[in-house]
């Protein structure tokens, strides 16, 4: 199974468990052949965001899936074309779908805190929809007779319902202590299972209500999705917790050991209809088939799409590695030490798929798929010209290296995707391999076509190298030489020919590796076994009697070339696929690059890993906050976490705080210090402990698309959110419940929100170039929309009085207005280069700061509009979020260089000179050669060069990492001497 390019949300198998079913936040429905794990068809689209739910018809000739677009639809599961139009009604997330038993009818739930039921064959609602739950509804199943429905809610109860009149049977189900996220009816009709964020797997008597026995519980966090095993002796459940467990439904007694493999949340599970198997569906993007008996994973999973390091090579000296990534940067490492040089090359807006060095070493080029080829210098890290553009999909081109310039015109030949090109040992010819099948030469000077394409391959090429002096090619005739060298039962993921010419190897998705003959095309030995999953790179080493290859198994093996037996132990320690694998010039290293984000380098001998793998994809420090009391600082990133740091020594104070699911955007800390408050692109506002860094209650689920901003209120009962979906939305701080309607007015997406410091307020910024005021009671706008801005405003606030509120914009400028009469107050305040992303006030009102994608932060005089001091520079990249100490003694920033700056803002603003100067001495500068001068001339110290930038601005206190570049600086004068005063230096002692 290869499957989609998002979260597997839910899966289902069909009635006769040839096929199943999977919905994803790819949008897109899928088949896959049970058996085989062969995706069936093309994938079913027309959902206009995330697939929460898919079922199959009892008949198994078609698919009901709901959505996030709040539709539900009907699909035919052999065609994959829609039956009808969407069936809408819902007015929130449709969560969960299931057909009837008889198909004449499906029925939905919905984050509306509604059941609806609708006529399958014409998408007409029956009857009114069936209310009750007080609380988003997450799950619904039809009991087997068809006469009845259960739902689970986030009101933490199980209601049964009559299906042919809509009324509710009973009192709800009441014992979880938090949502009931699943929900299913036994096949016998006797018993309801449900599932719960309390952690735990309940069994009720579906006649009378009551709970039977004790709790299910094991899992250790939040249970997704729960199922009955055909002959309703056994329930499966999977959680966040990443196991899927089996239990006795009888005893509630857990079957084995929990099922290990998935690596983020299972989402969703059920059994084939003969109860052999189960399958499973998981936030980390693949599904699982598992034997229900043995609890052993059935095969491969359907994996992808983590940011990979996609492709590395050792420069010609052998001293350093370049890697691309699908993070869209290429690195440069230090092959011995395991550091990167300098800072990640970026440019490409889309995958990097290839590097490689010059032969001198001195560039790196690397070709991406934002259909670009770019040269960099790897002295100096910067890009040499501009991006090399002009592939339109299926060409060749050749550049020149120092001009950039196209050398004339594309290679043009192939009628599908160029995925592999390399240069004959000559530079005289390059040749070309690609999705549609054949292999191409060319001539490297004309860029003509050199004889007719080498046809023969089945599929796609993914790889071709010519030899130095699986098909083989004489490249001067493009006649293949001997047959096919065919003996892989799985697709060809690499080749490479042994340095000496004599041999070929290859790595395929049969878990094999095989040494050819290169003369004879005749198989050396048996194939090398040992890798447990797809082999998807291999070399040799420099003298040929090695061979290095890398595995989806997360290993990395070596083998001897001659005996084909694998030498030492499997070298571990990627946690995922390894992508890409290269010997050292010296054939004393291999280089390693993974889906797990790392580069590692080995000892080819030892197979010892040389040191700590090279992570660098931390991602952005996208929001920072001060506590009420200044001590600590709290961040959220890009990389998914909220951290808390000492603001007095940069140290990170316990662990990461880990729940959201993709880019965190704001943090701000609860007006009693003891909360953090966090939104983030997985649509959600999370509440957390900052004692325990434990989150408080479930997520704060209601918004659409991204929540951009949050903030408490003076009170801290609280919390407001503002979101990609256009709305700000006010919480229950305590409860998690969203107080009042959605405060609608913005015409696009609101990108940042305040309290007023009186809480009777809510301010906000949008990409509608507006600033809007609301009463925070009531929800209504005030007054009329603040404009001025000629661009998307990005950040907004309150003055600490209530009186005024700042924005920055898109449209490089700071602006500050009266709250009461939305007029602006003087002129904008202009000096960023670039856009302003984020904006606060001292406490005492007396100063905006302003933070930029000119990578600056600025003070200004917020009576004036007079910036005041010099911009604090030190941030590499843009400036993501500024705020300002309780003190106003100091401003802290966070930025996409990863970094979280401190900076004293009142001493020093009005200096004449900013550097750190010993006692004595009232200004100096910084000459070309790193020297330090006093004002008239003599040379007081010389700095390292990695030091200068840091100690050139003494207002910069502290860097978070303490390591970052162009980091804070502070010197101890006290026993410095210098000058004349050098003979102190000397001890007789």
């Amino acid at each position: 199974m290869t499957h989609t390019k998002g979260a597997v949300g839910s899966v289902a198998y069909s009635p006769n468990g040839q096929y199943v079913v999977s919905g994803s936040w790819d949008k897109t429905v899928q088949i896959w052949n049970a058996q085989t794990g062969v995706q069936v068809g093309e994938p079913f689209k027309g959902h206009a965001d995330r697939v929460t739910s898919v079922a199959y018809s009892p008949d198994g000739q078609y698919v009901v899936s709901g959505s996030t677009d709040r539709t539900v639809r009907i699909w035919n599961a052999q065609t994959g074309v829609p039956v009808g139009k969407p069936l809408k009604g819902h007015t929130d997330i449709v969560t969960t779908v299931a057909y009837s038993p008889d198909g004449q009818y499906a029925v939905s739930g919905s984050s509306d805190k509604t059941v609806r039921i609708w006529n399958a064959q014409t998408g007409v609602q029956v009857g009114e929809p069936l209310n009750g739950h007080t609380s988003e509804v997450t799950s619904v199943a039809y009991s087997p007779d068809g006469q009845y429905m259960v739902s689970g809610s986030g009101d933490k109860t199980v209601r049964i319902w009559n299906a042919q009149t809509g009324v509710q049977i009973g009192e709800p189900l009441k014992g979880h202590t938090a949502w009931v996220m699943s929900v299913a009816y036994s096949p016998d009709g006797q018993y309801i299972v449900s599932g719960s964020g309390d952690k735990t797997v309940r069994i009720w008597d579906a006649q009378t209500g009551v709970q039977v026995g004790q709790p299910l519980k094991g899992h250790t966090q939040m249970v997704q999705s729960v199922a009955y095993s055909p002959d309703s002796q056994y329930v499966v459940s999977g959680s966040n917790d990443k196991t899927v467990r089996i239990w006795n439904g009888q005893t509630g007694v857990q079957v084995g050991e929990p099922l290990k493999g998935h690596t983020y949340w299972v989402k969703s599970v059920a059994y084939s209809p003969d109860g052999q198997y189960v399958v499973s569906g998981s936030h980390d993007m693949t599904v699982r088939i598992w034997n229900g008996q043995t609890g052993v994973q059935v095969r491969k999973p359907v994996e992808g799409h983590m940011y990979s390091a996609t492709s590395v090579a050792y420069s010609p000296d052998g001293q350093y590695v370049v890697s691309g990534s699908d993070d869209r940067t290429v690195r440069i490492w230090n092959a011995q030490t395991g550091m990167q040089v300098g800072e990640p090359l970026k440019g490409h807006m889309n995958y990097v798929n290839s590097v490689a060095y010059s032969p001198d070493g001195q560039y790196a080029v690397s070709g991406s798929w934002d259909e670009t080829v770019r040269i960099w210098n790897v002295q100096t890290g910067m890009q040499v010209g501009e991006a090399l553009r002009g592939h339109m999909f299926s060409t060749v081109r050749i550049w020149n290296a120092q001009t950039g310039v196209q050398v004339e015109d594309p290679l043009k030949g192939h009628f599908d995707s160029v995925r592999a090109v390399a240069y004959s040992p000559d530079g005289q010819y390059v040749v070309s391999g690609s999705e549609d099948k054949t292999v191409r030469i060319w001539n490297a000077q004309t860029g003509f076509q050199v004889m007719e394409p080498l046809e023969g391959h089945t599929n796609g090429v993914n790889s071709v190298a010519y030899s130095p002096d699986v098909r083989i090619w004489n490249a001067q005739t493009g006649v293949q030489i001997g047959e096919p060298l065919k003996g892989h039962t799985a697709w060809v993921m690499s080749v490479a020919y042994s340095p000496d010419g004599q041999y070929i190897v290859s790595g395929s998705g049969d878990k094999t590796v095989r040494i050819w003959d290169a003369q004879t095309g005749v198989q050396v030995g048996q194939p090398l076994k040992g890798h447990t999953q797809m082999v998807q790179s291999v070399a040799y080493s420099p003298d040929s009697q090695y061979v290095v290859s890398g595995s989806n198994d997360k290993t990395v093996r070596i083998w001897n070339g001659q005996t084909g037996v694998q030498v030492g132990e499997p070298l571990k320690g990627h946690t995922y696929w390894v992508k890409s694998v290269a010997y050292s010039p010296d054939g004393q290293y291999v280089v390693s690059g993974s889906h797990d984000m790392t580069v590692r380098i080995w000892n080819g001998q030892t197979g010892v890993q040389v040191r700590k793998p090279v992570e660098g994809h931390m991602y952005s420090a996208t929001s920072v906050a001060y506590s009420p009391d200044g001590q600590y600082v709290v961040s959220g990133s890009d990389d998914r976490t909220v951290r808390i740091w000492n603001a007095q020594t940069g140290m990170q104070v316990g662990e990461p705080l880990k729940g959201h699911m993709n880019y965190v955007n704001s943090v701000a800390y609860s007006p009693d210090g003891q909360y953090a408050v966090s939104g983030s692109w997985d649509e959600t506002v999370r509440i957390w402990n900052v004692q325990t860094g434990m989150q408080v209650g479930e997520a704060l689920r209601g918004h659409m698309f991204s929540v951009n901003s949050v903030a408490y209120s003076p009170d801290g009962q609280f919390v407001v959110s503002s979101s990609f979906d256009k709305t700000v939305r006010i919480w229950n701080a305590q409860t998690g419940v969203q107080v009042g309607e959605s405060l609608k007015g913005h015409m696009n997406y609101v990108t940042s929100v305040a309290y007023s410091p009186d809480g009777q307020f809510v301010v906000s910024s949008s990409f509608d170039k507006t600033v809007r005021i609301w009463n925070a009671q009531t929800g209504v706008q005030v007054g009329e929309p603040l404009k001025g801005h000629t661009d998307i405003v990005r950040s907004v606030t309150y003055s600490p009085d209530g009186q005024y509120v700042v924005s920055g914009s898109d449209d490089e400028t700071v602006r500050i207005w009266n709250a009461q009469t939305g007029v602006q107050v003087g002129e904008p305040l202009k000096g960023h280069r670039n856009s302003v992303t984020a904006v606060a006030y001292s406490c005492d009102g007396q100063y905006v700061v302003s933070g930029s994608y000119d990578k600056t932060v600025r003070t200004w005089n917020a009576q004036t509009g007079v910036q005041v001091g010099e911009p604090l520079k030190g941030h590499t990249q843009m400036v993501t979020s500024v705020a300002c100490s309780p003190d106003g003694q100091y401003v802290v920033s966070g930025s996409e260089d990863h970094s979280v700056r401190i900076w004293r803002i009142q001493s020093g603003l009005h200096d004449a000179c900013s550097l750190q100067l010993p006692p004595g001495i009232s200004s100096g500068y910084i000459d070309n050669h790193g020297w330090l001068h006093s004002r008239n001339g003599p040379l007081i110290l010389w700095l390292p060069p990695h030091m200068r930038h840091g100690f050139k601005d003494k207002r910069q206190v502290l860097s978070i990492p303490a390591d970052a570049q162009d980091c804070a600086l502070s010197v101890d004068w006290s026993n410095f001497v210098h000058g004349t005063q050098w003979t102190q230096c000397w001890n007789s002692a």
